[in-house]
């Protein structure tokens, strides 16, 4: 495995932010919904 360094330039903190913060919305609905049944 090559260190994390090498390939972090091929995906853009913007991206990775991005993809993160969907998560955690998706997370939230879920156990919003979850809560309301």
């Amino acid at each position: 495995m090559r260190r994390n360094r090498d390939w972090t330039p091929f995906f853009p903190t913007k991206t990775i932010m991005q993809k993160l913060e969907t998560q955690v919305n998706n997370n939230l609905k879920q156990e919003k919904y979850v809560r309301d049944r």
